[in-house]
C-alpha cells in the first residue's frame, strides 16, 4: 500500500491537475484593469460589453503582463458574430484589459470565466515571452 507524502503538492508537471474541472471565477474588467488569480488558469473565455445593447467598438485582453493584447469587438450589426465569447486554454496568472495608446474612448470591458486549476499561482513560472516567440520582417 502506498503511503501519503504530504510534501507532494499540485504543480506544474503533474497532468491530474489540468484534467481536473476548472475552479469558476467570474469578473469584469474595464480598460487598464488587471485579474490577479491565486491559482494558475486552465482557461479563460471572455467577451466584449458595454453599456448598452447597441455598444460597439474594441476590448483587448493580454495575459501575464505580455506586451501584446488580443483585440475583439463587438458592432451593433445584427448579422455579426463578433460579440461571441472567446475561450483560450491558456495557463497564466492574471489577464488585464490594457488601455489602447493612444486612449480609445469606445474600448470596452470585457467579461471573463477563468477555470482555475489546483496550483499556486507561486508555482507558475514567470513568462518572458521573448524566449517563446519572435516576429520577424514586414
Amino acid at each position: 500500500m502506498a503511503l501519503y507524502d504530504a510534501s507532494v503538492s499540485p504543480g506544474l508537471g503533474m497532468v491530474a491537475e489540468y484534467d481536473a474541472s476548472g475552479i469558476p471565477v467570474v469578473g469584469e474588467l474595464a480598460p487598464g484593469q488587471t485579474a490577479t488569480f491565486t491559482k494558475v488558469t486552465r482557461a479563460v473565455t471572455f467577451s466584449a460589453c458595454g453599456e448598452s445593447e447597441n455598444a460597439q467598438g474594441n476590448a483587448r485582453i493580454s495575459f501575464d503582463g505580455g506586451t501584446t493584447a488580443y483585440v475583439f469587438g463587438v458592432t451593433n450589426d445584427t448579422n455579426s458574430s463578433a460579440n461571441n465569447a472567446h475561450r483560450v486554454e491558456v495557463k497564466c496568472k492574471t489577464i488585464t484589459n490594457p488601455v489602447e495608446i493612444p486612449a480609445n474612448p469606445d474600448q470596452l470591458n470585457i467579461q471573463f470565466i477563468a477555470e482555475l486549476t489546483n496550483i499556486d499561482a507561486e508555482k507558475c513560472l514567470d513568462w518572458n515571452f521573448a524566449d517563446f516567440c519572435s516576429i520577424t520582417g514586414p
